[in-house]
C-alpha cells in the first residue's frame, strides 16, 4: 500500500507539474489568470484524514486564461494519469461538474476547449 501510493504522489506532482509549466508557458506570452481547485467526493478513499487531517480529492481542476484564449482541465486523482491533453475541457465542463460558476469569462472562451496543452513553439511540447 504504501509503495502504490507513494508512486501515486509522484504521478500526480509530475501531471501537476506539467500543469504549472503550462502555466508559465503562457504567462511568457500574454498576462494570464489561473484559477484551479479540487473536488472531494468520495469519502471512501481517504487515506491521509486521519494522518493528514485532510480528505482525499477526487479531482483537481485549474483554468488558464488569458484576453483571448482559456485553457482548462479536469484531472483525475489517480495512480495512472494518462497525457495531460486527455483531460482538456472547457470552461462550461469544469463549471458543470463543480455545480457554480467559478470563472469570470467571454461566453466564447467557456465553451471552447482547447485541443493541446502547451503553446506552439514551447519546448516542452
Amino acid at each position: 500500500m504504501i509503495r502504490a501510493l507513494f508512486r501515486f504522489a509522484i504521478l500526480l506532482c509530475l501531471s501537476w507539474s506539467i500543469v504549472a509549466g503550462c502555466r508559465e508557458r503562457y504567462r511568457d506570452l500574454t498576462p494570464v489568470q489561473v484559477v484551479g481547485g479540487v473536488v472531494y467526493s468520495d469519502s471512501a478513499n481517504d487515506y491521509f484524514l486521519i494522518s493528514h487531517g485532510i480528505p482525499t480529492p477526487e479531482y483537481f481542476w485549474k483554468v488558464i486564461l488569458s484576453a483571448d484564449k482559456a485553457i482548462a482541465w479536469y484531472i483525475p486523482n489517480r495512480s495512472d494519469p494518462a497525457s495531460l491533453d486527455s483531460y482538456l475541457v472547457s470552461i462550461t465542463e469544469v463549471e458543470a461538474k463543480l455545480g457554480a460558476a467559478m470563472v469570470e469569462a467571454p461566453e466564447s472562451l467557456k465553451t471552447s476547449r482547447a485541443t493541446r496543452a502547451l503553446p506552439a513553439g514551447c519546448l516542452l511540447s
